[in-house]
C-alpha cells in the first residue's frame, strides 16, 4: 500500500477522534512537535526505524520520551501506530494530519525568499492580504528566509504555487533569450 494512503487514513482518523473531543489545535500541536523531533533528532529517527527494537521497546520509550510534551490522546496514538507496525509512516503521518488541520481551520504556510533582510510589517500585512485574497484562506503564517544569491527582488511560494519576482529569475531569462538569439 502507499505510504501517502496508509498516512492519510490514520490522519483522518486521528484528526476525527480530535475533532469529537474538541482538541484539534492541541493535537495539531502536538503534530507539529512530532515532526521537529524527527526532523532534528537523527538518533530518534534511526530508533524509530531500526527493526532491531520490538514494538514494546519503541512505545516505552516514546511513552517516557513524549509524555510530558504532548496530549494523552495523542500520546495513545502513537502507540497504536507503534503496535500497528506503522510507526516508519510516522512523520507522513503527522504531516498529513497538519495539511488537513489547515485544510479544517482555512489557513496555511506562505514563505517569501528576499535578497535581503528588509521587510516591514506593512509590507507583510500586504502579502498576507493578498494571500489571502487568491488562496481563499483565513489566516497566513507567513516565514521570511533571507537568500542573496537571488540578488534583488523576491520569491513567493504558497499553496503549492511559486511567483519568481528575482533578480536571478529576470537575469537567467536573459541569458536564455540572449544564447537562443541568432548572432
Amino acid at each position: 500500500m502507499n505510504e501517502h494512503m496508509i498516512a492519510e487514513r490514520y490522519a483522518k482518523s486521528f484528526f476525527n477522534i480530535l475533532q469529537m473531543h474538541k482538541m484539534l489545535h492541541e493535537g495539531n500541536e502536538d503534530m507539529q512537535q512530532i515532526v521537529a523531533l524527527i526532523r532534528e533528532s537523527s538518533l530518534f529517527r534511526s530508533f524509530l526505524n531500526n527493526p532491531l527494537y520490538t514494538s514494546q521497546a519503541r512505545q516505552k520509550l516514546v511513552s517516557k520520551l513524549l509524555k510530558e510534551k504532548i496530549t494523552p490522546l495523542t500520546l495513545h496514538f502513537l502507540l497504536l501506530v507503534i503496535k500497528k507496525k506503522r510507526i516508519a509512516y510516522l512523520q507522513v503521518i503527522a504531516v498529513a494530519f497538519i495539511d488537513l488541520y489547515h485544510k479544517n481551520q482555512q489557513t496555511g504556510k506562505a514563505l517569501i525568499e528576499l535578497a535581503h533582510p528588509i521587510f516591514s510589517t506593512t509590507l507583510e500585512k500586504s502579502l498576507v492580504i493578498f494571500i489571502k485574497k487568491i488562496t481563499g484562506w483565513k489566516a497566513v503564517q507567513l516565514s521570511v528566509l533571507v537568500n542573496p544569491e537571488l540578488v534583488g527582488g523576491y520569491i513567493l511560494t504558497f499553496k503549492n504555487k511559486r511567483l519568481d519576482a528575482s533578480f536571478r529569475a529576470r537575469l537567467q531569462q536573459l541569458k536564455n533569450v540572449w544564447t537562443k538569439s541568432p548572432r
